[in-house]
């Protein structure tokens, strides 16, 4: 048999990618033969196969309300909490732990990956949205005026505009598919962040903490028990909220982006 050239190297190579089409393939000749050559099928980098699958779930429905089971991958969840010395205490722990249960419980814990961050100032939410490329992300805190509340390295509170998170978000749009802002006022940072993100979720008015509690811990509990998109697990927390006969079931709304 002749030698092997680059034609008949490139022609073993497409070959093997046909049978490995999700890998991409290193052909390494070490001898003159087809019996010489080592081939390896080599992963993709994780965040860009990450991302392409993202893409494919937008890519299949320009509706945001599609399903977040379109495509084969974990879903991270990204919890912020920030309660500065100088605000109201809150039962943040509750709410974490509610969910962090729930996902352990479901039958679709497999799906997603829970992320804490606490204390978080608006630094910490940067960094946290760069490491870990959620596709939710939770906030829980206090909201107000057209802004959120951050804490300084001092425990004291910090205000962080509309504007200001609507711009990181902007830069953001290639993961996050869904934002919950468990926080008073947050309605119209809720409204800002919807110029980028596919779906927001803010409360229109002040809401209680308990309320609060019971509209998040329905909304974990459809999306992960249930093939759910996040406009029904919406719904299934403002259901909650009217079961138990809780005030304020009017108050989280969900802000839907048109063109995402």
């Amino acid at each position: 048999m002749e030698g092997l050239n680059s034609t008949r190297i490139e022609i073993i190579k497409q070959a093997l990618m046909n049978i490995f089409p999700n890998e991409s393939i290193q052909v390494n000749p070490v001898g003159d033969t087809d019996e010489d050559l080592q081939f390896t099928p080599v992963s993709f980098n994780e965040t860009e196969q990450k991302r392409k699958n993202i893409q494919n779930i937008r890519g299949k429905s320009k509706n945001p309300a599609s399903s977040i089971n379109d495509a084969c991958m974990q879903h991270k969840i990204l919890f912020i909490a920030a309660n500065p010395a100088d605000t109201n205490r809150l039962n943040i722990d509750k709410e974490y732990k509610g969910i962090r249960n729930a996902l352990q419980q479901s039958r679709r814990r497999n799906d997603f990956i829970l992320e804490l961050s606490l204390a978080a100032s608006a630094t910490d939410l940067h960094n946290e949205l760069l490491r870990h490329t959620p596709q939710v992300v939770h906030f829980s805190g206090h909201g107000g005026n057209g802004s959120l509340i951050f804490a300084e390295q001092n425990d004291s509170k910090q205000k962080v505009t509309a504007e200001a998170l609507a711009a990181l978000f902007s830069l953001c749009t290639e993961y996050i598919e869904c934002v919950v802002l468990n926080a008073c006022y947050s309605d119209t940072v809720a409204q800002a962040l919807c110029a980028h993100v596919p779906q927001v979720i803010g409360m229109q008015d002040q809401i209680a903490d308990n309320v609060a509690i019971e509209f998040s811990d329905a909304f974990y509990n459809a999306l992960f028990n249930n093939d759910c998109n996040y406009e029904q697990a919406f719904k299934h927390g403002k259901t909650r909220l009217l079961l138990h006969n809780l005030p304020g079931h009017l108050r989280p709304q969900l802000k839907t982006c048109p063109h995402l």
